[in-house]
């Protein structure tokens, strides 16, 4: 558990259920990434017990990829945000990828993350599915 603040707190998902209803509503109500959810691949921040944002970092043999970043509306610009994208960064050991729609893409390239033609082939079908609405961006 990482405390963002006395009152947010970075937190892995409680294996169960709940959780991971709570997880699929909030990556849903953001048009994120539902594919393939694995409960352990993602990190939430909790205020109390209740989860207001959640990242994820995807694991490949060569790269990670972060997807579902979401916030809850009610806490947004609180910096949550931030504080899942660095959270994600740090405990990554290979490069990173990730996909995002026009509006998000100066937010990511606060953490030094660029736009790219060159991706690892296993996004393929992601970017195919995604081509015209998002962006690539690496780091």
């Amino acid at each position: 558990m990482t405390m963002i603040d006395q009152n947010f707190q970075i937190d892995f998902p409680f294996n169960d259920d709940d959780d991971l209803s709570r997880i699929i509503c909030l990556v849903n109500s953001v048009d994120g990434d539902l594919d393939d959810i694995y409960l352990e691949q993602f990190i939430v921040v909790r205020d109390k017990n209740e989860i207001v944002g959640c990242g994820r970092l995807k694991d490949f043999d060569y790269f990670n990829e972060i997807a579902s970043i979401a916030v809850t509306q009610k806490y947004r610009k609180r910096g949550i945000g931030e504080k899942i994208v660095e959270y994600l960064i740090d405990v990554s050991d290979k490069p990173i990828f990730l996909l995002c729609v026009d509006e998000n893409v100066g937010f990511f390239k606060k953490f030094g993350f660029k736009e790219t033609e060159t991706y690892p082939d296993e996004l393929l079908g992601k970017i195919e599915k995604y081509k015209e609405n998002y962006n690539i961006l690496g780091l």
